[in-house]
């Protein structure tokens, strides 16, 4: 019939080990940085209208800024965000909704 199956076997850490710290469960800058564009794009969509305020530790500051800047500002087009900074953990962020 012309079908054919492929396996392949996985050599290498998984996905989820090479985005997580070693040793550590709390996830890399880079990871809560993605995971906080993906939270949001969710928070303006359950806040329409509204003024989001991301209060951000210095780590995701960084990204926000330099290496991700692009990515952030795309974001920050589609939705109202003001930014702010507060002395967390690298991977930590907090979201509420203003007027």
């Amino acid at each position: 019939l012309g079908m054919a199956e492929l396996t392949r076997v996985g050599g290498g850490r998984s996905l989820t080990k090479r985005l997580y710290v070693r040793g550590n469960s709390a996830p890399s800058a880079e990871t809560a940085f993605f995971n906080l564009l993906r939270d949001l794009a969710r928070f303006a969509r359950h806040n329409p209208g509204k003024i989001i305020v991301a209060e951000l530790a210095p780590p995701l500051m960084a990204l926000a800024a330099g290496a991700y800047k692009q990515a952030f500002d795309e974001t920050a087009k589609r939705f109202r965000i003001e930014i702010n900074e507060y002395s967390g953990a690298a991977h930590e962020y907090r979201l509420a909704a203003s007027r």
